[in-house]
């Protein structure tokens, strides 16, 4: 889904500049073909420096809007993520805390500080270890989701 909108929004701004490019192709040329009788080396150059300039700030338009987006929803998941009574936590593929949700604190009385850094292995279950390092090889491999048991 997300690799979708990404490929669509992509796709949206090659469009928009391969359209910006031809507009300007045709609309400058018909121009310079029926109001200007002379043709010079600097009219050229500076109407390929307007067409970078105009389609320098179409760029920028689609990009603060798109990061605009992506700050938006990140806040809402944020918020989400921040509030539930859920643990969430994010390990990285050498089984250290990346990202803790605040509930660890209510429930284990660990803070953010203290787990992040961390390996997961200091407070997992012994009989856990094995299978969580089987299943981080097979997140590494294979992405296959895995769920364990916490002290």
């Amino acid at each position: 889904m997300r690799r979708n909108v990404a490929q669509k929004t992509a796709s949206r701004i090659v469009l928009i500049y391969i359209f910006s490019s031809i507009i300007w192709i045709v609309i400058s040329d018909y121009l310079m073909k029926n109001y200007f009788f002379f043709r010079s080396e600097w009219i050229d150059i500076t109407k390929g420096c307007v067409f970078i300039l105009i389609s320098g700030l179409i760029f920028y338009q689609l990009i603060q809007k798109g990061v605009k987006a992506t700050l938006k929803s990140e806040a809402k998941y944020r918020l989400i993520v921040e509030n539930v009574s859920d643990l969430i936590s994010i390990i990285n593929l050498n089984g250290k805390f990346e990202y803790i949700s605040p509930s660890h604190q209510t429930i284990f009385g660990f803070t953010q500080e203290e787990l992040i850094g961390k390996s997961v292995f200091e407070y997992v279950k012994e009989e856990e270890i094995s299978k969580l390092k089987e299943s981080l090889q097979n997140v590494k491999t294979q992405k296959k989701e895995f769920q364990l048991n916490l002290i």
